[in-house]
């Protein structure tokens, strides 16, 4: 396996990194040990992002991580 960046954790952060960095042609694994979008997943509600009037955070990670898979993005459940 040949990959061209590493992100270890998927939260939002790290799973937007992934969406850009394959849109732009560089190849990315992201690396978690736990579930996908990372702390949101605990939040009732996610007010300030544009497109959703109120969603929770788990819908919210959900989300991002199905554009992730998308996208054949490599995602490793594991520590480092």
């Amino acid at each position: 396996m040949i990959k061209d960046v590493v992100i270890i954790g998927a939260g939002v952060a790290g799973m937007t990194s992934a969406i850009y960095l394959k849109r732009a042609g560089i190849s990315p694994v992201l690396i978690e040990m736990k579930r996908p979008g990372g702390q949101i997943n605990f939040a009732s509600s996610v007010e300030n992002f544009p497109t959703y009037i109120k969603i929770t955070g788990k819908e919210f990670s959900d989300k991002v991580f199905e554009q992730v898979k998308s996208l054949d993005i490599e995602y490793v459940k594991n520590e480092v």
